[in-house]
This record gives C-alpha cells, structure tokens and sequence, in this order.
C-alpha cells in the first residue's frame, strides 16, 4: 500500500513539473496569460485561415500561374523566332551573292554529265557523283581517267591530289565565320568550292549562314546541270 501510494505521489510530481515546463515555454512566447491551450487553438485557427483562403483564390492562383507560364514562353518564342529571322536573312544574302555562279556551274554541269555518260556512268552515277562529290575539275579528271582505263586507286589518289586544295579552304573558311558548330562545319566542308570561297573570302560579313547559301546555290546550280545533261 504504501508504495503504490508513493508512486503515485511521484507520477503526480513529474507530471506537474513538466506540465510546468509547458506551461512556462508557452508563456515566454505567447505572453504570461496565454495558455498552451490557447496557443494550440491559434495555430490551428491561421492554418485553417490559410487553407480556407488557398481554397477560395485557387482558381485565381492558377490564372496568375498559366498567364506568366504563357508569357514566359512566348518570350521565348520570339527570341527563337528573331534568331531563325536572322539565320534565315544571312542565308538569303548568300544565295543572292551566289547566283552569279551559277551561270557557270549549269553549263558546267551539263558537259560533265556528257562526259561521264560517254565514259561509262549511267544517268543515276552521273548525278550521285555530282551530289556526293561535288569536285568540279575533280570529277571532270575523274571521267576522264575512267574513259581512258585508269584503275580506281589510281582516280581516287588522283582526286585525292588535286581537291587536296579544299582542305585548305574549309580552315580558313573556320577560322573567318562566326557562331558554328561541327554539323555546320560538315556541311560547309562538302559544299566548299573555288568559286564560293573566293567570293566569301572578299566578304566583309562572317556569318556561316551566309557561307552555306553561297556555297549552298552553286552546289545545287551544279547538281541541277548534271541532271540536265544527262
């Protein structure tokens, strides 16, 4: 008896202290007359007031959210769309300055296909080559070798040799033009020709885009007259 009595004298003891220890955390923070409890009802009540107030302005949270999620990317749009209307204009002022070229590579094209019929080549080789190769002298060497009985490692070395020269150009043509990447630079590499380089060489601009319509429409004058010719 007398030490259940005692353990229940101690229980009560602990638990009024912490109830005191509370009781003063409360205080310190709330104020001497606020109790825990009160505490523990005013927090509830300003989350509830949140939630209540979240729930009420939800949809206008979400216009607010989609209209600047919409404005966002039309900023971006335009800035996308003013960089491929600045891609687009250099483009056009290459293929401008290279259409004097093609009043040559057409009639060019022409009597290279009639070569390269004559020496063996059917109409599909004849314009795969112009399209593959696009070497101009090279591939009037390269028929000419063929209709005379040249192996093909003596026309390949051959070729080799003489476009060796274009090697030469794509590094300068590297070192002069502005904001390339490697397929750009790929694609200049198979388009370089003497024409086009020299005219891009006397150039001011140094735009790639402007290379690649320069070298771009005398490419296709060039496929186009070997078409033609065959």
């Amino acid at each position: 008896m007398n030490e259940s009595y005692t353990s229940s004298i101690t229980q009560y003891q602990e638990s009024s202290v912490a109830d005191s220890v509370v009781g003063f955390r409360t205080q310190a923070v709330f104020g001497n007359r606020t109790t825990g409890a009160t505490a523990v009802h005013l927090v509830v009540s300003i989350q509830s007031q949140i939630a209540d107030f979240l729930q009420m302005n939800a949809s206008v949270i979400l216009v607010v959210f989609y209209k600047n999620l919409i404005i966002l990317f039309s900023l971006i749009l335009s800035g996308v769309e003013s960089i491929l209307e600045t891609r687009k204009e250099k483009l056009f002022y290459g293929i401008k300055k290279g259409i004097p070229i093609t009043f040559g590579y057409v009639p060019m094209g022409i009597g290279y296909a009639a070569l390269a019929i004559k020496a063996g080549l059917n109409p599909i080789e004849t314009v795969s080559m112009s399209f593959f190769v696009f070497a101009g002298a090279g591939q009037f060497m390269a028929v000419s070798m063929l209709a005379g009985g040249a192996s093909l490692i003596a026309i390949v070395l051959t070729s080799f040799v003489v476009n060796f020269r274009y090697f030469i150009m794509n590094f300068v043509v590297y070192n002069k033009v502005e904001e390339s990447n490697l397929p750009l630079n790929i694609l200049s590499a198979h388009l370089v020709v003497d024409e086009s380089f020299a005219i891009f060489s006397l150039l001011e601009e140094s735009s790639i885009w402007i290379y690649i319509g320069l070298a771009g429409i005398a490419f296709l004058s060039w496929v186009f007259g070997a078409a033609i010719g065959v």
